[in-house]
């Protein structure tokens, strides 16, 4: 918890001397605010796939091959089958780093209807994977 809250004042003190000087109460907010986002970055982090090996062991042809974006991209599409089309679109805003209150806003609905929304759309997509492997 240090080390978070270590990082969270070197992310304010750099905010701090490029803007407006902040009073004391601005300050424990944006402290808060960058432990929040130090912590949420860190579970993020931890929850990434991490890959065994080096890239040397990759044939050449996958590395270069432009069809893996386009089918990375069908995938997504595939995964995203049958959600609502504004579930969809904020799952994909989220996927392309929008923060929460922009999707809400492009949305035009709150930001707790967005999670919440989001949140029961990732569990269905869990759902169905899971079921599709234990039918493999």
């Amino acid at each position: 918890m240090v080390e978070i809250v270590e990082s969270a004042i070197e992310h304010a003190v750099c905010r701090l001397k490029t803007g407006d000087p902040l009073g004391p109460e601005q300050v424990t907010q944006l402290l808060q605010r960058l432990v929040l986002q130090e912590v949420r970055r860190r579970r993020r982090a931890n929850g990434r796939m991490v890959f065994v090996g080096s890239s040397e062991e990759l044939p050449p042809t996958s590395v270069r091959n432009p069809q893996i974006q386009i089918d990375c991209a069908l995938d997504l599409e595939i995964i995203l089958q049958g959600e609502p089309p504004d579930v969809r679109l904020a799952l994909l805003l989220r996927y392309s780093r929008f923060r929460w209150s922009e999707i809400a806003a492009a949305l035009g609905t709150t930001e707790a209807a967005v999670r919440l929304r989001c949140k029961r759309a990732i569990e269905r997509i869990r759902e169905k994977q899971e079921g599709e492997q234990h039918e493999s």
